[in-house]
């Protein structure tokens, strides 16, 4: 068990380690943090569960301002969401490479895996922010399907959109997409300029996704 005297005792430097911990006890007048809790020299981070108290307890933010350059809390759920969302994004963007195609069984099964990742949340939290918030991230990137009709993406592209939507939430895909939208601007340029391609050549506009939501989730934890 960690506590507030071997964690902050004078002359000990926070050392790198990353651990999968069941109970963590930083401060001795704090109830236990349990998550994936990471130290270096000057970053402390928190995956926690319990990021309401976290997020409100004085003690805990005052001693990590004190001892640390910068510390950050995140759910454990939202290193869920970011690990099953790469994963798709990562998927997408082999394919989209290869073949220039993410299929419709891709995207079916995508669906069904946000589907049940939101049906889990909601049977563990019984709260329906989460799943309006999926629902809404489901919809929003089918605004998008004028930019389809101009031939700026593919189908399969707002598609990918949808699910990954479907994972993150609202906000998070809202702001996928203009990054995916600049980050294939600049590799559309380089491919153009570096490596000749003719201007209508067409980009694995999925590897643009992954990397802009590598992109997201460092903006998440900054």
């Amino acid at each position: 068990m960690l506590t507030e005297d071997s964690l902050f005792s004078k002359g000990r430097r926070p050392f790198p380690i990353c651990i999968i911990c069941t109970k963590i006890c930083p401060f001795t007048e704090a109830q236990p943090v349990k998550g994936l809790v990471y130290f270096s020299q000057k970053k402390f981070l928190v995956f926690t569960n319990q990021i309401e108290w976290a997020y409100t307890s004085l003690t805990f933010r005052k001693h990590m301002t004190n001892h640390f350059s910068h510390f950050c809390l995140l759910p454990l759920e939202v290193i869920k969401i970011y690990l099953i969302s790469f994963t798709v994004a990562l998927l997408a963007a082999a394919s989209d490479v290869k073949s220039r195609k993410i299929t419709n069984r891709f995207i079916i099964r995508g669906y069904l895996i946000g589907l049940i990742y939101q049906i889990i949340q909601f049977i563990i939290k019984g709260d329906f922010t989460y799943v309006k918030d999926a629902f809404i991230g489901f919809l929003l990137p089918y605004l998008f399907i004028i930019l389809y009709s101009l031939n700026v993406i593919g189908a399969a592209d707002i598609k990918l959109f949808s699910v990954i939507g479907m994972i993150i939430g609202t906000k998070r895909v809202l702001l996928l997409i203009v990054l995916s939208f600049v980050i294939a601007g600049c590799m559309g340029i380089i491919a153009i300029s570096f490596f000749k391609k003719e201007k209508n050549y067409a980009l694995p506009f999925a590897v643009a996704v992954f990397i802009s939501l590598i992109l997201v989730f460092v903006g998440d934890i900054v």
